[in-house]
């Protein structure tokens, strides 16, 4: 019976540390210049009420990757509050400087 509880706890575990579902957009050969930075959004009512993402200071690099996603708790937050509160984690990277080859031609 032990062994069961420790097996239920484990696949609980596991399910709960897995992402629901996650969505990440990259331009083409692009290169992160950091490690990037996350926040976490909430859509309240429906949608009626979102909280905005904070603009990131790439210094004008734009930036490298995007991601947003979603956990289990996150998940079933939304199923039990019936789409009231929905939160989102949102991650985002930095481009790095892009190269400028100096031919010295002018």
């Amino acid at each position: 019976m032990a062994h069961r509880v420790v097996t239920g706890l484990l696949v609980a575990g596991a399910l709960a540390a897995n992402g629901c579902y996650h969505y990440r957009v990259a331009p083409a050969r692009s290169v992160p210049a950091d490690d990037g930075h996350s926040t976490t959004l909430h859509s309240i009512a429906w949608g009626l009420v979102q909280s905005r993402a904070e603009e990131p200071e790439c210094q004008g690099n734009g930036a490298a990757e995007v991601a947003a996603h979603t956990n289990l708790g996150f998940a079933l937050l939304s199923v039990v509050t019936l789409g009231i509160w929905v939160p989102l984690e949102l991650e985002w990277k930095c481009a790095k400087d892009p190269v400028r080859v100096d031919t010295g031609m002018q």
